[in-house]
């Protein structure tokens, strides 16, 4: 790959509470379709102790921005103190969890992702002076475009964890 940009470097949510696991991750995932991201599910461990368990899990979601610039995300998850507890919601008892959640989000502008430039290095010194000076501006542009995404997805999980901060 060209070079990466960093767009967001470090952006944690963290939240303590009653929450179905299961339906964050579905909606999350639905979230990256309906976007146009698709995943790769780097690692996912799931440990079970005596009275509870805990889920680590990381996520590195992608998306063609245009032929030359790609978007990514590592989305890092950690569930700790899992503790299946039942909650009567409408009328009807469902079974979710209770946990530690930590979330962290961080996203990337990555160019050349096809290594068109990268064959030669003639062709990469070329590459690096397009993208310093003649194609800048776009590539703000496109790191805006990522910006915007990784906080919409913030945002959005923070809302479906109903998490309210000063």
């Amino acid at each position: 790959m060209g070079e990466r940009y960093t767009v967001i470097s470090d952006m944690k949510l963290e939240y303590e509470g009653i929450v179905n696991v299961n339906e964050l991750f579905r909606v999350t995932d639905k979230w990256f379709r309906e976007k146009g991201y698709d995943k790769y599910e780097k690692f996912n461990v799931e440990q079970h102790f005596k009275d509870s368990s805990e889920i680590e899990m990381e996520w590195e979601p992608w998306k063609k921005v245009t032929d030359y610039t790609i978007g990514f995300m590592k989305i890092k998850f950690l569930f700790s103190d899992i503790k299946d507890v039942t909650v009567v919601k409408d009328g009807v008892k469902v079974k979710m969890q209770e946990a530690k959640i930590q979330i962290n989000f961080e996203s990337y502008l990555g160019t050349d992702w096809e290594h068109k430039w990268d064959k030669h290095y003639i062709a990469a010194f070329i590459r690096t002076i397009f993208d310093k000076f003649f194609y800048r501006k776009y590539l703000e542009k496109y790191m805006g475009i990522v910006h915007d995404d990784t906080y919409h997805l913030y945002t959005m999980v923070q809302s479906y964890l109903n998490v309210v901060r000063p």
